[in-house]
């Protein structure tokens, strides 16, 4: 499927020929409690990215949370080791904030590692941005991801609010699947997009 022109430049400057980009799936949220892509392992593809357009949780106060599996293990088996920076600013710019955020990393955790954390968006604000998995069908080293989302807390003035997020699966065998969910038990996926596109 053909790239628009703005994935076509941005994939063009990171030095990628976008004849190897290629979309996978397409999911659009209604009311789902997660999301699994189950194609990790092609070893078509050196990297994979999602893309979150307009996300939007049924609950508020809940952040963006993910899980890896293999082929023998289940998800929340397999830790996860994170750091995690915080950009915000609110409306009235009267409180900005950049830094690391000791409270978002996740130490050799397993179980729901977040991707963003605090950010405590719902249904008024959508979130938006996208996950690197790096060589996930690798069977000799961990799988490197970095991720960026952006949203608005749902506290004060409303801040905007921005996650960067590192970190390495801690596995030497290929990932199978990926999950996405939210942190609060009950929230579901009730609108918005998440794409996943292959890199060869």
């Amino acid at each position: 499927m053909p790239l628009g022109a703005a994935k076509q430049a941005l994939l063009a400057a990171a030095g990628v020929a976008t004849g190897d980009v290629v979309l996978l799936e397409t999911y659009t949220a209604g009311g789902e409690g997660e999301k699994v892509f189950s194609n990790l392992n092609n070893a078509d593809y050196k990297s994979m990215i999602f893309e979150f357009i307009d996300l939007h949780g049924s609950a508020d106060d809940t952040d963006l949370t993910f899980q890896v599996r293999d082929a023998d293990d289940d998800y929340g088996t397999i830790n996860v080791t994170t750091s995690a920076v915080r950009v915000y600013r609110d409306q009235s710019g009267s409180s900005t904030g950049f830094g690391y955020n000791t409270a978002a990393d996740s130490l050799a955790a397993s179980g729901k590692i977040p991707i963003t954390a605090g950010t405590h968006f719902g249904a008024q604000y959508a979130l938006n941005g996208y996950m690197i998995l790096y060589n996930p069908a690798s069977t000799t080293y961990a799988t490197n991801f970095v991720s960026r989302l952006s949203t608005a807390l749902q506290t004060g003035s409303y801040p905007s609010c921005e996650w960067y997020f590192g970190g390495y699966a801690d596995i030497s065998k290929a990932l199978t699947a990926i999950r996405f969910d939210f942190a609060v038990p009950d929230a579901n996926m009730d609108t918005g997009i998440i794409r996943q596109w292959g890199v060869k």
